[in-house]
């Protein structure tokens, strides 16, 4: 190993323990905004019913 290429690896070592870290929080990240996107649709779907099911109790 040439002088000065085992700095190379030890410091290589945490960049792309960073690296991976910061895929692993993005792909959470991705994850929590399709959950958000997806209880948002649902309460939207819910108002909707709500707002139906109210209509038809006043036109009965």
């Amino acid at each position: 190993m040439k002088k000065g290429t085992k700095s190379v690896v030890v410091l290589g070592a945490p960049v792309v323990k960073a690296m991976i870290a910061t895929k692993e929080f993005d792909n959470r990240d991705n994850i929590e905004e399709e959950e958000d996107a997806e209880r948002e649709l649902e309460e939207v779907e819910r108002k909707h019913r709500e707002e139906i099911e109210k209509l038809e109790k006043e036109s009965s």
